[in-house]
């Protein structure tokens, strides 16, 4: 609802033509809109067919654009929307018309009223050519009716006229209403304003009569500012005139106090710099300042560049008192401006309330005006006068640097020129030219080029100085040459810079030139150095490409021309050999450098460069020769090398296919037949064999030779004692290296056999892994000097992987034979592990069997056997046994009534029962797993528990609880005075007692037993527990040892282990009980590993006491002896000995002296 009223209610606006515009326009739009909307209900009501479809399409149409122009109103597009609607509806109208009867039509006539609002919404103009526009279109309308050129409709019934005039009717007088409305409310606001332009009149009388009076006040106080500011304008001092300034004010306008405060040069404070009376003289003794972002008046005055006034100060929160200006009743802040920029401001302060108000702020304010003058003017004589100064230090400085200037021109290595622009004659020219040029500098002064220099070069200087004088630009000369008197032709690089005028017209020519002869010439050798690296650079990358020598070797005497002075008369030939690469008339020309080629100490080539005419060979091009030939050699025997790399690539290739082909042969003898056989076939030797190294005869003994004629060899051969002398395998057995026999028909340690007549040369290489000797291995060749120190390399590489095969072999024998005792020892195992599980005591069941589809549990006293039913013979039982690595722990099996199992099922059966079996195997080792993992967890908590302990009471206690032994009604620790070793010791010591819930203890720790008399005791052993399960049947128990433990303490079991820290049994830890208590191996074996740690802690224990006990006794020791020896005589010696004894010790204590005669 309330949208609604809003949108029914006219808009509001500041302008009041606006706002009339809108109001006016908000009606009409909002009658429009209900005339035309009721006209269309009316039309659709009433089924007129006098109106064609396109007029109703306009009309709607119009009826929203009508809508919109309501919504822009509202909006505030009033001028726009007034446009869009006498545009709209003269359109519509007009459109009406020329569709209907044309200028008979009422829409025509209705142009009348769209003549009249737009005369009162957009003034008479818009209606002129609203008029126009209209008469127009009624010409046109009238012209085609006349000549026929449109047929319009036949006029409109009576009642249709009627309905359009009674519609027009109404919008004239809707019209006609909101105009006179509108000049009512325009003569309402005229009256109104004549009546406020009298009072206003009235008011303006007044205000004139009071302002002769004040204007006489302030022409007084005007005449009084302007005084003041022609006294103090003659004053050029600032701080004087500001303290002038001051007192006149307070003094002729009768103050209780004026100030002034200038800002600092950052605007951010506003400084006292002038104050009346003792009260100014003590604010500027201490600096006094405002922050001008305070809310103090001066600081608000200065910040708004406005005159702020308190004309009362009790009634004014702007004000700020001054305990030194206890009076002030009304102040008033007036900044001070000059130019729109602040200086500062004047504060003055009255006793009176309101004597400082608006009436005399005008004087102020011109007073303040002239003071802001004043001081800017004293600024600027201040200035004026650190201006001059500054000038006449100026006028100083710049002879001193004008002279400065002198000396760096004269003395710059580089030579520096200044001509006149008109005539080019020499201005300046400065020592580093004439020394350059060979001429006097004062020789140059008001002459031209033309004096000194050949006409071309003095025509060229001259051009080239007229075009850089025209362009006005900065000319760089890179390279110019010049003659010297005694220096020759040099080359010179000149920067040119014209000198202007302010007005841009050339005055002078300056010119700085710089001998650049030497510098070429660096570039020129530098260009030649260059040169050569890329040469050389070129041919190291050649090299790494690793071509074939021949083409490495072509390259380079292709390339090395171009590093030359001359390549262009350069040849190249280089000869390795007899093979010559290049260019082979280099070898025969007059003018060559040839350098040797040397690899490995060996000349093996030379490199001859020649020039086919006589020019001289530089140094440089000497060192690149000689850099050349050591590229080249280097070059060669890196060839060489990768030969030689690349032939023990191959054989280590080799060493590694017969080291495959070894390594999967487990059998020895064939492993060595193998071994022999690849090693002739795959080398291609003449023969191979191997020796094996017998360490219990000291010999080496064929074992195995290549091929057939090998192993006849073996089988007629005899072992080598290690020791012999003239034997080539021996002492390589002996040495542990390979040795080689050159030439095997004259050396005296090899003896070549019979069957291999074609032996030249040999080698024998040991065979050992670490410093175990396996054998030696025996190669031959056919050849003289055939084997190479790369044979030898390879072969001993081999050789390593022989030793580890072999001894591989020996260790696959070794292990199958242990792999067999250990599979034997798992078999025993597995079966004392099901023994032992299935005689557990907490086992009632052994099975399970079915019965009427129930599963029944087979008890463990129960016989059952897998057979048929005897009252049924026709039943058939099948069992297959329950089998873990060999060991049957059961029976699985069915019964059959009558039918026999097919294979599959038998077959089912059988497989099940692996699988049964083996789950069986997995359960037991899990439970037993289990048992060991908390056993562990225990023996973990109890050792961290024994080694934290701080006690021998609390090791007791750690390894109790941590072990079975906690199911023992009562634990002793008991340590011996001595370690046991080979004798026992003395006695024994209860040291700690742990029992059970509900045991009282029967012995005192402390008791002590002495060994002998307890041979139960001597039967002991540190490296086993004493277990007694019954005491009374124990035959081991003495008869003291019954009485203690049997008849006094009523004990029934008892375990005893020993405690054993190292190598020492220092005790033991005795576990008794008057029932039988029965503990396990596994048990056993956890208290016998805490065991070690509790020994290890109690002797620990031990020590600690020891020490400390001896610490104690020598404390005490030290003390007597000091008190002793500070007696000064003998009674006092006697009586602090016998005092100081007794108290150390806890005893009575005598001391005393005998003769010497007595006898003791």
């Amino acid at each position: 609802m309330d949208t609604i009223i809003k949108w029914l209610t006219p808009p509001r606006f500041e302008d009041p033509n606006k706002n009339r515009a809108a109001q006016f326009l908000h009606y009409l739009l909002l009658s429009a809109l209900i005339l035309l909307g009721a006209f269309l209900v009316y039309l659709i009501a009433a089924g007129d067919s006098a109106f064609q479809p396109s007029t109703w399409q306009m009309l709607g149409v119009l009826w929203l654009v009508l809508l919109g122009l309501e919504i822009s109103v509202h909006h505030g597009y009033v001028l726009e929307a007034s446009y869009a609607f006498i545009l709209s509806s003269w359109l519509a109208l007009n459109w009406q018309a020329w569709n209907a009867t044309g200028i008979h039509d009422t829409a025509f006539m209705a142009n009348f009223i769209i003549i009249v609002i737009t005369a009162l919404l957009l003034g008479w103009r818009a209606a002129v050519a609203i008029t126009a526009l209209t008469i127009g279109y009624g010409y046109v309308l009238a012209y085609t009716e006349t000549y026929e050129i449109i047929t319009y409709q036949e006029i409109s019934p009576a009642f249709s006229s009627f309905r359009d005039m009674a519609i027009i009717f109404t919008l004239v007088i809707l019209t006609l209403s909101l105009t006179i409305a509108s000049l009512e409310n325009a003569i309402k606001r005229a009256r109104a304003s004549e009546e406020s332009l009298a009072n206003a009149n009235e008011e303006l009388r007044k205000v004139q009569e009071g302002l002769e009076a004040h204007v006489a006040e302030q022409t007084r106080d005007l005449t009084l500012a302007t005084e003041i500011g022609q006294d103090i304008s003659q004053i050029r001092d600032l701080d004087q005139l500001l303290a002038t300034a001051v007192e006149r004010i307070r003094s002729h306008f009768d103050l209780y106090y004026a100030q002034i405060y200038l800002l600092n040069q950052d605007n951010t404070l506003l400084i006292l710099r002038a104050g009346t009376g003792a009260v100014g003289k003590a604010l500027l003794a201490r600096n006094h300042q405002l922050d001008l972002d305070s809310q103090s008046i001066s600081g608000l005055a200065v910040q708004d560049k406005r005159p702020l006034i308190v004309t009362d100060t009790a009634q004014s929160p702007l004000f700020r008192p001054n305990p030194l200006l206890p009076y002030t009743r009304s102040e008033m802040a007036v900044p001070l401006i000059i130019s729109d920029k602040v200086l500062g401001v004047l504060d003055l302060q009255s006793t009176t309330p309101d004597s400082l108000n608006e009436d005399n702020l005008t004087a102020f304010e011109t007073l303040a005006g002239q003071l802001a003058i004043t001081i800017e003017n004293a600024s600027l004589f201040r200035e004026q006068q650190r201006l001059a100064s500054e000038l006449q230090d100026n006028t100083r400085q710049f002879q001193e640097n004008a002279s400065f200037l002198d000396t760096i021109i004269e003395n710059i290595p580089t030579m520096l020129f200044v001509k006149h622009a008109d005539d080019l004659r020499y201005l300046r020219w400065n020592k580093a030219g004439a020394r350059l040029i060979g001429v006097a500098a004062e020789e140059f002064i008001g002459k031209t080029d033309y004096d000194f220099f050949p006409k071309d070069e003095a025509d060229f200087f001259a051009q080239k100085d007229r075009e850089i004088l025209e362009n006005g630009v900065v000319v760089d000369i890179p390279e110019e040459t010049i003659e010297t008197v005694d220096k020759g032709t040099r080359l010179l690089h000149t920067i040119k810079v014209p000198i202007l005028d302010t007005e841009g017209k050339p005055l002078y020519l300056l010119g700085i030139s710089q001998d650049i002869t030497e510098q070429k010439e660096a570039e020129r050798m530098l260009n030649e150095r260059v040169k050569v690296l890329n040469l050389l650079n070129e041919i190291g990358r050649k090299a790494e490409e690793q071509l074939p020598l021949d083409e490495f070797l072509t390259y380079i005497a292709n390339q090395v021309p171009n590093g030359m002075q001359y390549p262009e008369l350069c040849q190249v030939a280089i000869t390795v050999g007899t093979e010559i690469y290049g260019n082979p008339q280099s070898i025969d020309l007059p003018h060559q450098i040839v350098k040797g080629l040397r690899v490995e100490g060996e000349q093996v080539g030379q490199i001859y460069i020649a020039y086919t005419e006589n020019k001289r060979f530089l140094n440089e091009e000497n060192a690149l020769i000689g850099n050349i030939g050591g590229r080249i050699s280097d070059y060669i025997a890196s060839r060489r090398l990768l030969n030689r790399v690349q032939a023990t690539v191959e054989g280590l290739q080799t060493v590694a296919e017969v080291g495959t082909a070894i390594t999967s042969q487990q059998d020895t003898q064939q492993l060595l037949q193998n071994i022999v056989d690849l090693t002739k076939t795959q080398f291609n030797f003449y023969h191979a064999q191997i020796y094996l190294y017998d360490a219990a005869i000291a010999a080496l003994a064929l074992a195995a030779g290549a091929g057939e004629t090998g192993r006849q060899i073996v089988s007629e051969s005899q072992p080598i004692p290690l020791a012999t002398p003239q034997s080539l395998i021996a002492r390589s057995a002996r040495e542990r290296r390979s040795l080689v026999v050159a030439d095997a028909q004259t050396d005296p340690d090899c003896v070549p056999h019979p069957l291999l007549p074609g032996t030249r040369s040999e080698l024998a290489v040991p065979l050992s892994v670490g410093e175990q000797l396996i054998g030696v291995m025996d190669i031959q060749s056919s050849e003289k000097d055939g084997f190479s120190s790369e044979d030898i390399n390879i072969q001993t590489t081999l050789a390593s992987q022989i030793a580890v095969a072999l001894q591989n072999a020996e260790q696959h024998e070794r292990t199958q034979a242990a792999l067999d005792e250990v599979n034997a020892l798992q078999r025993t195992l597995t079966r004392e592990g099901w023994q032992a599980y299935m005689t557990a005591i907490n086992r009632p069941t052994k099975g399970f069997k079915t019965s009427q589809n129930e599963i029944q549990p087979i008890l463990s006293h129960e016989n059952h056997q897998t057979k048929g039913n005897d009252d049924d013979d026709k039943n058939i039982a099948i069992a297959y046994p329950l089998s873990v690595r060999g060991t049957a722990i059961g029976q699985i099996g069915v019964t059959s009534k009558g039918k026999p199992l097919s294979d599959d099922d038998l077959e089912l059966l059988e497989s099940i029962s692996e699988q049964v079996a083996e789950a069986l195997e997995r359960a037991r080792l899990f439970e037993e797993t289990e048992v060991a993992r908390s056993q562990t967890e225990a023996l973990f908590t109890g050792s961290e528990n024994v080694v934290r302990s701080t006690s021998l009471d609390e090791i007791l206690q750690s390894l109790v609880k941590a072990t079975a032994l906690k199911h023992m009604e009562r634990v002793t620790l008991l340590l011996f005075d001595e370690p046991w070793q080979e004798n026992p010791p003395n006695y024994a010591t209860i040291s700690a007692t742990w029992l059970n819930e509900g045991m009282e203890g029967l012995v005192e720790i402390g008791t002590t037993y002495a060994i002998d008399q307890y041979p139960l005791l001597q039967a002991l052993h540190k490296d086993s527990p004493f277990i007694i399960d019954d005491f009374a049947t124990e035959p081991r128990i003495d008869e003291n040892s019954y009485r203690l433990l049997v008849e006094e303490l009523g004990l029934h079991t008892a375990i005893t282990i020993p405690l054993v820290s190292g190598e020492q049994w220092i005790g033991i830890v005795l576990g008794l009980s008057s029932v039988a208590s029965q503990i396990g191996s596994s048990d056993l074996r956890q208290i016998i590993s805490l065991a070690g740690q509790a020994a290890t802690m109690a002797q620990s224990q031990q020590l600690y006491q020891a020490a400390q006990s001896r610490a104690q006794h020598e404390q005490i020791l030290r003390e007597v002896s000091a008190r002793v020896s500070a007696a000064v005589d003998a009674e006092s010696v006697l009586q602090t000995a016998t005092r100081e004894i007794g108290r150390a010790l806890g005893l009575e204590t005598f001391v005393y002296l005998k003769k010497t005669s007595e006898e003791q």
